[in-house]
């Protein structure tokens, strides 16, 4: 099949933040209320399970997507040598996973966590198909597809997940949410896969896209890993109950910035791609995705940290108290993801995706060598070993940049001026409203404290984004490639 040929950057940008809204926001909140009710044991439970899961489908999500969008000139030949390969790489994790289930379990003592494995364990296969059929897509900028697509299988999936929780399932009801949630997207994507190029293999076309791949995916496995590997690590120092309140702190957060993360790859890997050999227009593009990505979401995450006692307060169960210590921490860690990801996508997009993994690897052997060290016996040092390595990534990604792109590291810092100026006033806003509510009712300061928010952010995103719009039309620059995309067959 063929894709439209014409999407441009407000359009897809659209799509990508519904996607966000619509679909990953009501995951985790639906994550919260089942949290609610199957307790902190099970939830840290489901944390391990899901950490050996996701680690296996990772693989198969990331080794072909950025090289596929990447690529200058795409061919049916490298899309059908793809598939083949990420296919049979599917195959060998999942079975693999499968053989080590029973190990597993014993390993923890767990008898469950072996049948949890067990069902998790064809997952790959749905995350393969997915992952070169979402590559394809956003190749073409056919975001609205994979938008409709992923909300619909995650509404589908917490639905489930909510209905088993309801009936006393515990742990399942997790992996529901999660296995669902790729299976029916895989089955989507399989309805509208064009099965023709399974037909199309070559050895050397293989090579050539997974070469490049590889290198994307080992950037990628350093900072996606340390996510999925850390529950299974601390689970050896804390108890399952509070790995599970350090699991519903984190997905909170960390799970919303990886999100984010994510779509702003999306977003920006195609058109970056397109300007790759131009150095000027690059370090332009570059430049204004860092001012509009830490203005329009430094607020969110600040926001999230000032409330978070009052959304704690509002899951009701005295288990969960103790929350807010670890969220605000986790939002700070949050905005180093994001304030790092322009650069970090442009350096994919210029066949360097290398030079990111230097700083990576130094924050994930900053994370457990942390745990294993201080062999943490509380859930806020847990936090910490988790949130102060990406604050310190900060600053080496900007030199990274100014080194290989040639943005200085004033722009740079300059860039995050309005972030600071807009984080401010948004949160000034959030506390005269919570003075307003007063102290009785938690509801209440909620009911004060987003409408706030919401509003205050609204009316400075666009006054933000139209001194933007008005500085780069003055300067006759273009802050990103606008225009035509070209498609893939």
């Amino acid at each position: 099949m063929a894709f439209a040929r014409r999407a441009s950057f407000s359009s897809s940008a659209f799509w990508v933040a519904l996607e966000v809204v619509g679909g990953s926001v009501f995951s985790s909140l639906g994550l919260i209320v089942i949290a609610g009710l199957i307790g902190p044991a099970d939830l840290g439970l489901a944390a391990v399970a899901l950490g050996f899961a996701q680690t296996a489908n990772f693989f198969t999500d990331t080794l072909y997507q950025d090289a596929i969008i990447q690529r200058r000139r795409l061919s049916p030949l490298h899309v059908g040598s793809a598939l083949w390969s990420v296919l049979l790489l599917a195959v060998v994790l999942g079975g693999g996973m499968a053989l080590l289930a029973g190990w597993i379990g014993r390993l923890y003592g767990q008898d469950e966590l072996s049948r949890l494995l067990l069902v998790l364990a064809p997952l790959p296969i749905a995350s393969a198909i997915t992952s070169i059929q979402t590559a394809r897509l956003r190749r073409a900028m056919q975001f609205r597809i994979l938008t409709i697509n992923a909300s619909l299988s995650r509404a589908l999936a917490t639905a489930a997940g909510l209905a088993l929780a309801l009936k006393g399932y515990g742990a399942w009801a997790v992996i529901a949410q999660y296995g669902l949630g790729v299976a029916i997207l895989g089955i989507l994507y399989s309805a509208t896969m064009n099965w023709r190029l399974a037909r199309r293999f070559s050895l050397a076309h293989a090579w050539e896209i997974t070469s490049f791949g590889a290198r994307c995916t080992s950037t990628y496995f350093l900072d996606g890993a340390r996510g999925r590997l850390f529950f299974a690590v601390i689970a050896n120092y804390l108890p399952l109950a509070v790995v599970g309140q350090v699991n519903l702190a984190w997905r909170v957060v960390d799970s919303l910035a990886t999100v984010i993360a994510s779509a702003l790859v999306r977003l920006y890997l195609p058109f970056f791609s397109r300007v790759q050999a131009h150095a000027a227009t690059l370090r332009s593009a570059v430049q204004d995705a860092n001012l509009l990505t830490a203005a329009l979401l430094g607020p969110v995450f600040a926001v999230l940290a000032l409330t978070s006692d009052d959304l704690v307060r509002c899951i009701g169960s005295a288990k969960w108290q103790g929350l807010e210590i670890l969220l605000p921490w986790l939002c700070a860690g949050a905005m180093g993801t994001i304030l790092r990801m322009p650069a970090t996508v442009a350096m994919t997009a210029i066949g360097q995706p290398l030079l990111a993994t230097i700083g990576l690897a130094g924050v994930f052997v900053a994370t457990f060598g942390a745990v294993v060290i201080g062999a943490p016996t509380t859930g806020v040092y847990a936090v910490l070993c988790w949130t102060l390595p990406l604050i310190a990534n900060v600053p080496f990604s900007m030199v990274v940049a100014s080194r290989c792109m040639g943005l200085s590291l004033r722009d740079q810092v300059g860039a995050l001026l309005p972030a600071v100026l807009m984080t401010g006033a948004v949160t000034l806003a959030t506390v005269a409203a919570r003075q307003m509510a007063g102290a009785d009712h938690v509801v209440l300061r909620l009911l004060h404290e987003i409408p706030a928010a919401g509003i205050s952010y609204l009316i400075l995103a666009a006054i933000v984004l139209d001194l933007h719009r008005r500085r780069r039309r003055t300067s006759g620059a273009t802050a990103v490639p606008v225009g035509s995309v070209g498609g893939v067959s």
